[in-house]
């Protein structure tokens, strides 16, 4: 999941409700870098997330580099998606188990 692909590898079970935020910035030359955050669904109390290999801010190049191996590369074959211009023909199109 999420956790483990930004280096987290003790077994971390969050809640259904909890949230990781991840946040691009700017600084003031130009540099980009990613940001993260937790909250737990009980508390609107964000806590700060280190990255794999990374301190509070991670450099958007790194940030890829270590997650690379978890982003498809091909969004198409991946996700098994449909041209527009191709439409699914159902033999009975009211049959969808079929």
């Amino acid at each position: 999941g999420l956790m483990r692909a930004l280096g987290y590898t003790s077994p971390l079970v969050p809640n259904s409700c909890d949230a990781v935020i991840l946040e691009l910035v700017k600084d003031l030359v130009g540099d980009y870098y990613v940001r993260g955050f937790y909250r737990q669904f009980d508390s609107s109390e964000l806590h700060a997330m280190s990255i794999h290999g990374c301190d509070y801010l991670c450099p958007l190049k790194d940030f890829f580099r270590y997650t690379a191996r978890v982003i498809p590369q091909d969004w198409a074959d991946e996700c098994d998606v449909i041209p527009a211009y191709q439409s699914l023909e159902l033999e009975d199109p009211y049959d969808i188990y079929d």
